[in-house]
């Protein structure tokens, strides 16, 4: 389902994505982890892997990440 109010936003080809990936895992880990495993999507960074597998195992959801990386 696509939202119309959502604004996409454009980002240089040297634009990194640790801060952006540190900011979901910290403020918005419900919403990113529960859209990117209804979407099939793996989440693969590294730094966050710790983060993501607690709220998993927190929500009572295996702690395996299945799917497209993310």
């Amino acid at each position: 389902m696509v939202d119309p109010r959502h604004k996409v936003a454009s980002f240089g080809a040297t634009t990194g994505t640790g801060s952006l990936r540190n900011h979901l895992c910290t403020d918005h880990i419900h919403d990113w982890v529960s859209s990117c495993d209804q979407q099939g999507i793996k989440i693969t960074a590294k730094g966050v892997q710790e983060a993501v597998e607690a709220y998993r195992q927190n929500q009572g959801k295996e702690a395996s990440n299945r799917g497209e990386k993310c």
